[in-house]
């Protein structure tokens, strides 16, 4: 049995033998053309499961909203923060706007899904303290930075 570059050609022997013992050229060139064609175009098909259904697209988290309307932003000096009642609500879209199957959905977040980070807030001092509030939804964080809380003489 004949090797090519030290791999057996098994699977394939019983077709190439005629061909190979052949001084013809143009049936040597017409098999290894049907051979590519058949790797370049009918293999990717074959392994690619034609006829399964599609995986439904995911709708993506694009950016969150604050509403601080029943929250306290003005605190008495020595106050304690407390973010009670703050509304965070995210984007979520899905589709594109090219092919007309685009759409936007705004979903409320759960407290227990968001995070608000008050580390730069300080009860004994009067000033405009910038509240975080992040999300964190799959692989992305969004972050929403204009929430200000305020510290007042009482």
């Amino acid at each position: 049995m004949r090797r090519a570059g030290g791999i057996c050609f098994r699977s394939v022997c019983a077709m190439r033998v005629k061909f190979m013992n052949s001084n013809n050229k143009s049936k040597r060139f017409i098999f290894f053309s049907l051979i590519i064609t058949v790797i370049l175009f009918a293999l990717p098909a074959l392994l690619s499961g034609c006829g399964d259904k599609e995986e439904e697209e995911v709708a993506v988290a694009r950016f969150i909203t604050v509403d601080t309307s029943k929250t306290k932003t003005v605190f008495a000096l020595g106050d304690e923060f407390n973010y009670k009642g703050l509304i965070v609500s995210a984007l979520f879209s899905k589709g594109d706007a090219y092919f007309n199957n685009y759409w936007e959905e705004t979903r409320l977040i759960d407290q227990s899904d968001f995070r608000v980070d008050e580390f730069n807030y300080n009860p004994d001092k009067i000033g405009q303290y910038v509240i975080y509030v992040t999300y964190n939804w799959e692989d992305r964080s969004l972050c929403q930075s204009y929430y200000l809380v305020e510290v007042r003489n009482a």
